[in-house]
């Protein structure tokens, strides 16, 4: 699931199908294999959708994992960029030229994350907002804020609950990514989603976007 919209999805109850790219399907299967043994992989399931493996549909693959929307009338959704170098030292230098751009033009190469997409909703379920594929170059440092307080406002206020969940898991992950040596990820995202049709706290955050995840000692780290 994106709020940037770049994948088709079919949600089928507590869970959704997505066409996603073999590597990532790949990725998903190596962490959730019954034969994983690196803790540090192991562990990261926690902080990703549940997945259920890949289906056929047509001549068409999918990976089929967790609805995060599931039970959820009206999913607010903002999905997060993660890290100041969002390509590969060895990409093409055309990729790299677009990629190092995009990073200079957002928060990503000053703050380190940028929004790259995002769903708001009222109490009735009204859409508030459409994100445009510019939206992300006229976030900066100093509305950034603005943004995450807009994301978690609704039914007369600012929704404190849902926030403090929401860096509750955001600490979880990233204490993840500081300790954890088995990998190394390129522009993985974390994604919030909270319930605006209730008062109650609704709400989760995973990571997600795997596309571009390399073992640890097949990098070379002074690359970047």
């Amino acid at each position: 699931m994106q709020a940037s919209g770049h994948h088709e999805l079919f949600f089928e109850g507590d869970r959704l199908a997505k066409a996603g790219v073999r590597v990532e399907m790949d990725f998903y299967d190596r962490v959730f294999s019954e034969e994983q043994t690196n803790r540090d992989i192991i562990s990261l399931r926690a902080l990703m959708p549940r997945y259920y493996g890949r289906q056929m549909r047509g001549e068409t693959e999918l990976m089929v994992m967790e609805n995060m929307c599931f039970n959820m009338t009206f999913p607010c959704i903002l999905d997060v960029k993660l890290g100041t170098v969002t390509w590969f030292a060895d990409a093409a230098a055309k990729k790299v030229k677009s990629k190092s751009g995009k990073a200079d033009r957002t928060t990503s190469s000053q703050l380190g994350f940028r929004i790259a997409g995002r769903v708001y909703k009222d109490a009735e379920g009204n859409q508030t907002n459409r994100w445009d594929k510019n939206d992300k170059f006229a976030i900066n440092s100093t509305n950034i804020m603005e943004n995450f307080v807009n994301f978690v406002s609704g039914r007369g206020r600012v929704r404190v609950d849902v926030a403090q969940k929401f860096l509750e898991a955001t600490k979880l992950t990233l204490d993840w990514f500081m300790v954890q040596k088995s990998l190394c990820f390129c522009a993985p995202s974390l994604l919030y989603i909270y319930d605006q049709g209730t008062d109650e706290v609704r709400c989760c955050a995973k990571a997600i976007d795997f596309a571009y995840v390399r073992d640890s000692t097949d990098y070379d780290h002074s690359e970047s």
